[in-house]
């Protein structure tokens, strides 16, 4: 359960341990062991990708993350699996990976996403979609109008490319209760949810990680076509100026018509405010040259 109750004894316990072993590098598994790596520990994340934060940033950038990553103490097996967990006596002593190699632990904490809980929908019969949500409509509705579903329970459809998505956050889960909450008694705007745009954002020894939309591999896993830029550039002018900082860029948009459908910025702290202006253009359909 996620309870503060649960994490100050999830500390207690791991504050005497030195070997921790987080499996999954997304933003939950790498956040995780940065601030443990930060407190003196020795941190191994394990995942069967090829690059840590890979559903939101693509190599180019990823790899800045890597480096970072490693910077800090922490040590990356990416491109691999585990195949079990070692214990003796109800303790845990270590991870073995499918290629045979055993990494000692003492703590194994898993960061490998959540699924839908729906029983309750199953038992009143409700449709359910792809990845296990209960399938809604744009207001929110399931397959009966009088039960309405919201939050990560309910199944969710990518704004930009209307495929089913797996994104779980809480500001699409508030999007989703807003549309619910106004048609509850009757529809009362013609314009539903349209779907949500996974954006998402992070710090790595000081350095921001911003991502809104879809990848460049997401896209050609779709077979969308598009182009991609790449540049760089410093966050202040003149550059020389105290804090300046690198900041990479990468925009994702369609070929025939420029529209902007993902984005990706590494850079100085501004990078959360920048990303949020890139997620308005592609709401507004703006085309890469505006």
């Amino acid at each position: 359960p996620k309870s503060k109750a649960k994490i100050d004894q999830i500390k207690a316990y791991v504050d005497t341990k030195q070997r921790v072993t987080i499996v999954g590098s997304g933003f939950i598994g790498v956040e995780i062991g940065l601030e443990f790596a930060k407190s003196g520990k020795e941190v191994t994340i394990i995942d069967g990708a090829e690059h840590i934060l890979n559903t939101a940033f693509d190599v180019e950038l990823a790899s800045q993350a890597e480096e970072l990553a490693k910077k800090v103490g922490m040590t990356l097996e990416l491109g691999n699996y585990v195949d079990s967990i070692k214990e003796e006596n109800g303790i845990v002593t270590g991870v073995e990976l499918c290629g045979g190699k055993v990494i000692k632990s003492e703590v194994v904490i898993l960061a490998t996403g959540y699924k839908p809980e729906t029983d309750l929908a199953k038992k009143a019969g409700l449709k359910l979609a792809r990845y296990g949500g209960i399938w809604v409509d744009e207001y929110m509705r399931t397959r009966d109008h009088d039960i309405f579903a919201v939050g990560d329970c309910a199944a969710r459809r990518d704004f930009i490319t209307r495929e089913p998505s797996k994104v779980m956050l809480a500001s699409t889960s508030v999007a989703e209760a807003r549309a619910a909450g106004s048609s509850l008694y009757k529809i009362k705007y013609i314009k539903g949810f349209n779907g949500t745009i996974a954006i998402f954002s992070t710090v790595i020894m000081e350095r921001a990680f911003a991502s809104a939309g879809v990848t460049e591999v997401q896209a050609k896993m779709q077979n969308l076509d598009i182009v991609t830029g790449t540049f760089e550039g410093m966050n202040r002018h003149p550059a020389t100026i105290p804090d300046a900082v690198k900041q990479s860029v990468k925009l994702i948009a369609m070929n025939h018509s420029g529209r902007i459908i993902g984005g990706q910025i590494v850079g100085g702290p501004e990078v959360g405010e920048l990303i949020s202006m890139e997620e308005i253009l592609k709401i507004r359909g703006s085309c890469g040259n505006e």
